[in-house]
C-alpha cells in the first residue's frame, strides 16, 4: 500500500509556508512526520507532529497528540508544550550559534511499532547582510510585456564552514515565499561566501508596488537540509499519468527510526528596503 505524506512545512516552518505537498511513499504502516526548527531569534519555536495518511483517503493529516517533546543543547533541556493538537511550542528563547540541538520525541502511542525518535542539528554562523535593493522593471522577452520586481542583496558569509541558505521574503509584512516552489534554498559551494549584487528572486504578476516594504530573512542551515528540500521539491512535481516519469522515492530525513520529515537549526539575519522603479 502506498501512503500519502502531507508536508505543511513550518518554515515557516519551511517557513510559515501553508502549502501542502503530497508525496507517494512506499510503506505498509502509518508513520510519524516531524517538522520543526530552532533559530537564533528570540521567540517561541515549534515542532509539528502528524501521521502519514492513506493514499486512497487523502484527508487532512492526523495530528499526533500527547507526545513528550524536548530539545537539549548539551547543558540545558527545553520542554515543548502542546499548544494545539500536534503543535508543540517552547518557552521564549534564542538558539545559540555553535551549539548542537538534539530533539527527543516520545509518543503516547506507537507508530510503526516505535515510540522514541530523535534528531540533531548544529546552528552555524549566520550571513551578515549589508543591504537589499528591490526595483520594478518590465520584461519584453516573450513578446508580451509584464511588470516584475527584482531583488538583489549584498552580504558576507563564513568561509570556514560548509553550509546552505534558505531565504524568505515578506512584502509589507506578508510572506511572499509561501509555497514550496517559491522558497529559495541553495548550497554555498559556488558562491565563495561573497554576495555581491546577488540576484535571487523575482516577484511576478502582480509585482510589488513602488514604495512597498520588502524584508529578506536569510537563514544559514546545514547542507543536508538543502538536500532534503531539493528532494521534496522534485517529489512534489506532477508525474506523468502514463507512467513515463521516474518512480517516487523516499525523501531523505534526519529523524531516527521510521519517522520522516526534518528537524533543523538556522541562524538568521534580516535586511529591509522599499521598492523603486527602474524603467
Amino acid at each position: 500500500m502506498k501512503y500519502l505524506i502531507s508536508f505543511a512545512l513550518i518554515l515557516l516552518t519551511i517557513i510559515s509556508c501553508e502549502e501542502v505537498v503530497d508525496l507517494e511513499i512506499d510503506s505498509d504502516e502509518t508513520r510519524l512526520i516531524v517538522e520543526g526548527r530552532i533559530t537564533n531569534e528570540l521567540k517561541v519555536h515549534q515542532i509539528k507532529l502528524t501521521e502519514t495518511s492513506d493514499f486512497f483517503n487523502p484527508a487532512e493529516p492526523v495530528s499526533v497528540v500527547g507526545a513528550t517533546v524536548t530539545v537539549t543543547d548539551g547543558s540545558n533541556e527545553i520542554q515543548f508544550v502542546e499548544s494545539s493538537p500536534g503543535i508543540y511550542g517552547s518557552p521564549v528563547f534564542a538558539g545559540e550559534v555553535g551549539k548542537t540541538y538534539e530533539l527527543s520525541i516520545i509518543l503516547a502511542s506507537a507508530l510503526a511499532n516505535e515510540t522514541v525518535f530523535s534528531a540533531q542539528s548544529t546552528m552555524l554562523n549566520p550571513v551578515v547582510l549589508d543591504s537589499l535593493s528591490a526595483f520594478n522593471s518590465i520584461d519584453f522577452s516573450d513578446g508580451d510585456e509584464f511588470l516584475f520586481t527584482a531583488l538583489n542583496f549584498w552580504g558576507t558569509g563564513n568561509l570556514e564552514q560548509e553550509n546552505a541558505y534558505l531565504m524568505e521574503v515578506f512584502v509589507n509584512e506578508q510572506l511572499e515565499t509561501d509555497t514550496i516552489n517559491e522558497v529559495v534554498v541553495f548550497k554555498d559551494e559556488f558562491l565563495n561566501e561573497n554576495f555581491e549584487d546577488f540576484n535571487f528572486f523575482f516577484i511576478e504578476e502582480p509585482a510589488a508596488l513602488v514604495g512597498d516594504s520588502i524584508t529578506l530573512l536569510m537563514h544559514t542551515v546545514e547542507e543536508d537540509f538543502a538536500d532534503f528540500h531539493n528532494e521534496l521539491l522534485i517529489e512534489s512535481e506532477p508525474r506523468d499519468p502514463f507512467g513515463l516519469s521516474s518512480p517516487p522515492s523516499n525523501v531523505s530525513t534526519n529523524i531516527s527510526g521510521s519517522a520522516i520529515g526534518y528537524f533543523y537549526t538556522s541562524s538568521v539575519d534580516t535586511v529591509y528596503t522599499r521598492v523603486i522603479d527602474d524603467f
